[in-house]
C-alpha cells in the first residue's frame, strides 16, 4: 500500500525511489513492527493483567510455578498477530506473493 502512495513521488523527490526495492520495505516493515510491540507490549499486557485474562494453571504444576506463573496473561499474542498483519499490509500488500500469508496469518489468527 505504501508502495503505490510513495513510489509515484519519485519524480518530484529522488529519496522515494528506494521505496521500490522490496529489501527497504522488509526493514523498514521489521523495524516498524518491532518499535510498535515494544511500546504498546507493556500497556497491553497492563491492560491484560486489569481485566483478569490471566493463564489458568494446571493443577499438575509443581509449587514453583504458581509463584511465577499466577500473574502470567495470556493472549499477548494477539499483539504480534496485529502487528505483523498490520505493517504487511502497509510495506509489502503491493506484491501478489503476499496476499496468500497475509490471508492465512489473518484466517488463522482470527480462529
Amino acid at each position: 500500500m505504501l508502495y503505490h502512495w510513495l513510489y509515484p513521488l519519485h519524480d518530484q523527490l529522488v529519496a522515494f525511489n528506494v521505496i521500490k526495492y522490496i529489501t527497504f520495505r522488509t526493514f523498514m516493515g521489521l523495524f516498524t513492527s518491532l518499535g510498535i510491540v515494544f511500546v504498546l507490549g507493556k500497556p497491553w499486557i497492563a491492560f491484560l493483567q486489569r481485566h483478569q485474562l490471566l493463564q489458568t494453571l494446571w493443577e499438575y504444576v509443581p509449587e514453583t510455578h504458581h509463584k511465577t506463573k499466577a500473574k502470567t496473561p495470556t493472549m499477548g499474542g494477539i499483539l504480534i498477530w496485529l502487528t505483523a498483519a498490520a505493517v504487511t499490509v502497509v510495506f509489502n500488500l503491493s506484491r501478489k506473493e503476499t496476499w496468500l500469508p497475509v490471508f492465512t496469518l489473518v484466517a488463522s489468527g482470527a480462529l
